[in-house]
């Protein structure tokens, strides 16, 4: 990954990624959209991806599962610079704070 320098958005969430969140993320200083939530990552994330918010970089957006669970109590990563956190369980139908992307498309939806 570390090799796409012009990647602007790195979308990872929902799948059974675990350990760190790989610093060498942080290199790629074109990123403005990263979802890292909802899979197994633990630690702490480095000091490094807070830099990416700043001039002249571009980061908006930073999602990972620092808030505390539904089951645990625990929070599984600690960050103090994400822009959501997100509670590492998947969220229940009535839980959006996390919700990143609502496709709707080639459904054949009629309606008003």
């Amino acid at each position: 990954i570390t090799r796409l320098t012009n990647l602007t958005g790195l979308f990872l969430q929902s799948n059974n990624f675990i350990g760190n969140i790989p610093i060498e993320i942080a290199n790629l200083e074109k990123l403005e959209q990263i979802r890292m939530q909802y899979n197994d990552f633990t630690g702490v994330v480095s000091a490094e991806f807070c830099r990416l918010y700043n001039d002249p970089y571009a980061l908006s957006s930073f999602f990972a599962d620092c808030a505390p669970t539904n089951e645990t109590a625990d929070a599984k990563v600690e960050c103090v610079c994400c822009s959501s956190c997100c509670d590492s369980a998947k969220p229940d139908k009535d839980d959006t704070s996390c919700l990143t992307q609502y496709e709707l498309a080639e459904l054949k939806l009629q309606g008003q």
